[in-house]
């Protein structure tokens, strides 16, 4: 009987050992269960983060498909509006050149030419703002620091839209604060490009015998400048701010056609502004009011450099190879009474000029020509022996207006650019400018 203590010691040692190894197991099978169920739930947090994620790509994808197609057809009915205007001032053109043709009474012909230069204006505008737009979008625009006289570009901007101002027989103010500095550096052909669009914009969508505000003033922050241009018409809807900046994009159709233009105006000046590091904003009440804001970095000089200056007219050397073109410069200048040389191309300008320096006190510089072009014609000049050229003022007046075609003036030694089709007035005043003048236009 003795054995039997022993064997019931060693049955229940080897019982306790099954449990224990079955205690472990079950740890065991625990572990292995969580994991599992770690496993899944991990499992179907990423199921869920790349079905968000697939979604999030989905989303985006039927976004930008539906920008692309509204930018499409924003761009079709754009160059479907714009085959209008293209047609519009061209017919003119052709139609009204055709009747004085035709016509023996001087005054109809006078009538006809009027109705042409008009034509011939608005259809430059037109595609000057293709140009302008075109080259934004590429980032193709380059802007220059000069010292410009504000009140001036203001004055000028409202005084090139009189026509316009009168035609709609609005009337306006010009309210600009005297903390202001007079003058300012930035790139003024630009700045009066913004201005006037946004002006243009005003006097276009206010009722007839409207009033149009330019208000300027320094901005809260320091060295900055507030600019509003406040006007009482149509008004715009809150929803289509943005809208209004968008190229190719306009948001009334109706009164867009009734007044014609291109419809990039705004979207030119806000990208303007934009570059020359400022902001555009609106606040408006439908068939009301709206204002324009214009909030920028103010830049000024400490002092305002002498424009050159010469005490007599001598002649003026007019380089081109267009005989038109030659024509037309002197038909501009022919009340002046200043004297005038012609060369058809650079080679024979610089010989001209290199044989006689002390007869020409200006030259007006084509810049594709044969022989030799405008550019190697006035690095000539400017390099000729004993600096017989090195001061002479050489304007360019050239077909060729981009931001990088004035650069390249700039850098060949000219002084100033013209662009064509001739603006007389511009011409007449930086003759003006450059030889002490004064000249009628």
């Amino acid at each position: 009987m003795k054995g039997a203590p022993v064997e019931a010691q060693v049955a229940y040692n080897s019982l306790l050992e099954r449990l224990n190894a079955s205690e472990r197991e079950n740890r065991s099978l625990n572990r292995t269960i969580k994991l599992l169920e770690r496993t899944k739930e991990l499992y179907n947090i990423n199921i869920e983060a790349q079905l968000t994620r697939s979604r999030s790509v989905v989303d985006k994808l039927t976004t930008a498909k539906a920008m692309a197609e509204a930018s499409n057809h924003a761009k079709s009915e754009f160059l479907a509006k714009m085959s209008h205007e293209f047609r519009t001032p061209l017919h003119a053109i052709i139609g009204m050149t055709k009747i004085a043709i035709a016509s023996d009474d001087d005054a109809r012909k006078e009538e006809c030419l009027v109705k042409v230069q008009e034509a011939s204006h608005h259809l430059l505008s037109i595609i000057n703002d293709i140009l302008d737009i075109s080259n934004m979008e590429s980032d193709n625009i380059k802007f220059n620091d000069v010292e410009f006289d504000f009140r001036e570009l203001v004055e000028k901007a409202f005084e090139e839209l009189k026509a316009y101002i009168d035609e709609k027989q609005h009337s306006y103010t010009i309210s600009i604060d005297k903390a202001l500095p007079p003058v300012m550096i930035g790139d003024d052909v630009r700045f009066f490009q913004a201005i006037s669009n946004i002006l243009h914009n005003a006097i276009k969508f206010t009722w007839r015998g409207g009033h149009i505000r330019f208000n300027a003033k320094l901005g809260n922050a320091p060295n900055t400048m507030q600019i509003e241009i406040i006007d009482n018409g149509i008004g715009i809807p809150p929803d289509r701010f943005q809208s209004l900046f968008n190229a190719f994009e306009q948001i009334d159709g109706g009164q867009t056609t009734k007044e014609g233009g291109s419809g990039l105006g705004l979207t030119i000046a806000n990208r303007i502004i934009d570059k020359m590091g400022g902001t555009i904003s609106i606040e408006s009440a439908l068939g009301e009011w709206s204002t324009f804001t214009i909030n920028m970095p103010l830049r000024y000089p400490g002092e305002k450099s002498d424009k050159p200056m010469y005490e007599d007219t001598g002649y003026i050397l007019v380089v081109d190879d267009v005989e038109i073109n030659r024509e037309i410069v002197a038909v501009i200048l022919e009340d002046s009474g200043i004297p005038l040389d012609f060369a058809e191309n650079g080679q024979e300008a610089v010989d001209m000029f290199k044989a006689e320096p002390e007869r020409y006190n200006m030259i007006l510089m084509d810049l594709r020509m044969p022989v030799m072009d405008g550019y190697e014609a006035t690095r000539t000049i400017r390099a000729l022996e004993g600096g017989i050229g090195a001061d002479i003022p050489i304007i360019a007046v050239t077909a060729n207006v981009s931001r990088e075609d004035i650069e390249m003036c700039i850098e060949a030694g000219m002084n100033r650019h013209i662009g064509k089709p001739v603006d007389f007035d511009l011409l007449l005043e930086v003759l003006s400018d450059y030889l002490n003048l004064s000249v009628k236009s």
